[in-house]
């Protein structure tokens, strides 16, 4: 995929979702891909290999976003993440938050069958909790935002310390700052790399 087609297809998705305009987020991810060429790969192996050991994990929203949108090289990673889940193999925990991110795009498009799509999607999800803001939560939230996240990322980062997830599969690298105690953050980018032409 193009770093142009790449962009056009992702800033709308997450425009909203990160406080920023289409066209800022457009051309912050259009700069983002442009070294990577008109193809891109997922080593889908490497990230099993890696998401092996973790019997629970959180998901971020443009993890799901992803699947959804079927934006590859990506989808080609969730694929394996939900195999995963339906071999009942990791146990997926997903925020009411992060679940509201999901169907604001379809919704902010007025497109009523891409929210029924979502909507069916994470209720459909196999070995998945979606997980209600508690009080819990809403703390370990308040306290990670005193260690610089977010408040969307300290939820999703909350949420997987209350449910004592080891790993929150993610792909901002905001999510990757020091947490004391805080789980294993794997990056979709981290498993995408260029095509080499031999």
């Amino acid at each position: 995929m193009s770093a142009k087609r790449y962009a056009d297809a992702t800033a709308g998705l997450l425009a909203g979702t990160y406080g920023r305009s289409r066209d800022a987020v457009r051309r912050y991810l259009e700069a983002e891909r442009e070294g990577w060429g008109q193809r891109v790969r997922a080593e889908v192996s490497r990230f099993l290999a890696d998401l092996q050991p973790h019997g629970t994990a959180v998901a971020d929203a443009n993890v799901l976003i992803y699947h959804l949108e079927d934006l590859s090289p990506y989808s080609q990673l969730t694929r394996a993440l939900l195999e995963r889940l339906a071999e009942g193999s990791l146990r997926l925990v997903v925020s009411v938050l992060t679940a509201g991110e999901i169907l604001a795009g379809p919704y902010r498009a007025g497109d009523e069958a891409r929210v029924a799509l979502a909507t069916a999607f994470l209720q459909g999800l196999p070995n998945t909790t979606l997980a209600e803001v508690t009080l819990a939560i809403a703390d370990r939230a308040v306290w990670l935002r005193s260690h610089g996240l977010r408040m969307p990322d300290a939820v999703v980062m909350a949420t997987g310390l209350v449910h004592e997830a080891e790993v929150v599969l993610a792909n901002d690298p905001v999510l990757q700052r020091p947490v004391p105690g805080g789980p294993r953050v794997l990056l979709l980018d981290a498993y995408c790399a260029p095509e080499t032409t031999p």
